[in-house]
């Protein structure tokens, strides 16, 4: 890169950033001690406090109402995250966000290598032996340092294949699996278990297709997808690997055009009880030009349904997804779908938008919620990781810091209670969690103007402790509130309230 290249995309970068600090200044957080308030006749404001309007009047919005029965909707089960199986320098800091589960590819693309995945299956034991360091010698010592440390701290291994093997697909439009081919994918999975468990590498979980609705990874038609997952369920229980449990089917999103739900409603009895979980990704707002919570709880309702005649207690996975902005008419930056100097996902805003869609999964119907992705490779053709790829310095985004204090707090196995009234709104997502005799209560406000709460979280006259995520990883931490009194919550932020009998 010439002299003048470098001055130029420094001075980009420079403009970029003068941007980002000047859009947080019109958006400055309100002080700690003027997020709990107590209305007129109530205990005095805290002390240090700004003078506060009355709550209801002209100058200070109407409170949203926030309340919660005591009965359980589902359990929340823990959270996750996609991740790159080779990647071991954030080992350390994935820890901080407290995982129970990650998701990652199982070795290699198969599909990249030059030398095509044969069909015998003794051949194709040798071939995943011989080639599982195709491109990068260190992948098999680093997969099992990551595995390590997987096994030290509990953490759930889901496995992957996202693209099919070209020569497995059809030359028609959706690029569909050849017939037959399902049970040489099956036989793949196989040898892939055995492979990884001879490495001292075990497997929880496997996702057996990603997306099979699409034409981008290989379609696999609805029905011949079930009965690939019976026959896959049938060959892991032979081969020794009953332990290792299916989810899916793994479709891209909740709703886009109402292919989900008729997927769900097509599973025969014999696909459903091979599936130790529903999976689905929620891509749903990757279409959309709106900026509405609503959107994603609307995008809920069917597949929720759906679930819930097939099995209602079978756990749902959410296995990937984020927040995506390519279509939003007033966009600052790019979409993190682009690999550009300054993405949406270099901002606190949409930080704080990614965790209202986990509040908005967990309080739908989720139990594990896997956020994509963990980092960026060096190459990346996109900027979606928690963390920055090595050749941008590895630093934290934004997102990282908001699901470290979110994750920190949530407690996992933990029942999700459900509201008395549906929440319906534009800017505000919120999940309410019970372990044993323990109380936790979530809540984002993706607003540009701060929203006054008023909560009802079964505490009595308990003191509940609040603590709140403001910008640059800033805290409010060890506030003191108490039902009746109101919670306002500042722009672009995440509160988490406990309290315990």
């Amino acid at each position: 890169m010439d002299l003048l290249m470098r001055c130029s995309v420094l001075l980009l970068a420079m403009l970029l950033c003068s941007c980002e600090e000047i859009h947080r200044a019109e958006t400055s957080s309100l002080p700690c001690s003027e997020l709990v308030i107590s209305p007129a006749g109530n205990a005095e404001p805290a002390p240090g406090s700004s003078p506060i309007s009355t709550p209801g009047s002209a100058t200070e919005p109407k409170a949203l109402r926030l309340r919660y029965s005591g009965e359980s909707s589902h359990t929340y089960l823990g959270p996750g995250v996609s991740l790159y199986g080779q990647e071991t320098r954030y080992l350390k800091r994935l820890q901080e966000l407290r995982p129970r589960y990650v998701r990652l590819e199982a070795g290699p693309s198969w599909a990249s290598l030059e030398e095509r995945l044969p069909d015998d299956p003794v051949l194709l034991e040798s071939h995943i032996r011989k080639h599982f360091n195709a491109q990068d010698p260190t992948r098999l010592k680093r997969f099992q340092e990551s595995f390590a440390f997987f096994q030290e701290h509990d953490i759930r291994v889901i496995l992957i294949i996202y693209q099919q093997p070209y020569h497995w697909l059809q030359n028609d439009y959706m690029k569909t699996l050849k017939p037959g081919a399902e049970s040489k994918l099956v036989r793949l999975w196989v040898a892939l278990l055995e492979f990884f468990h001879s490495e001292g590498m075990p497997i929880d979980f496997v996702e057996l297709a990603n997306e099979p609705e699409g034409n981008w990874n290989g379609h696999i038609p609805t029905q011949r997808y079930y009965e690939m997952v019976t026959e896959a369920r049938k060959r892991f229980d032979r081969a020794g690997f009953s332990h290792v449990k299916i989810v899916g089917p793994g479709l891209s999103s909740l709703n886009l055009e109402g292919i989900p739900s008729r997927w769900i409603r097509a599973m025969p009895t014999a696909a459903e009880q091979s599936l130790a979980g529903f999976s689905l990704h929620a891509w749903d707002d990757v279409l959309t030009e709106v900026d509405d919570l609503d959107l994603m709880r609307q995008a809920w309702s069917p597949a929720r349904q759906a679930f819930r005649r097939q099995n209602p207690r079978k756990p749902i996975f959410i296995t990937e997804y984020a927040r995506e902005v390519s279509r939003r008419r007033d966009v600052r930056y790019y979409s993190p779908a682009k690999r550009a100097l300054f993405t949406a996902s270099d901002t606190h805003e949409y930080a704080i938008q990614f965790i209202a869609n986990t509040l908005i999964h967990l309080e739908q119907g989720a139990a594990v919620t896997l956020a994509w992705r963990l980092s960026d490779l060096n190459g990346d053709t996109s900027s979606w990781g928690l963390i920055r790829s090595p050749e941008r310095g590895g630093s934290n985004r934004p997102a990282f810091g908001a699901f470290r204090f979110l994750n920190q707090r949530l407690p996992v196995e933990a029942e999700v209670l459900k509201p008395r009234e549906p929440v319906t709104d534009a800017t505000i997502a919120s999940v309410f969690l019970q372990k044993e005799n323990s109380y936790t209560f979530a809540v984002a406000n993706t607003g540009s103007a701060s929203r006054l709460l008023d909560l009802e979280l079964l505490a009595g006259d308990q003191e509940m402790r609040l603590d709140v995520l403001l910008e640059n990883n800033q805290t409010c931490e060890s506030l003191t509130l108490r039902e009746g009194q109101l919670l306002r919550l500042p722009v672009f932020s995440v509160g988490v309230v406990q309290w315990s009998k």
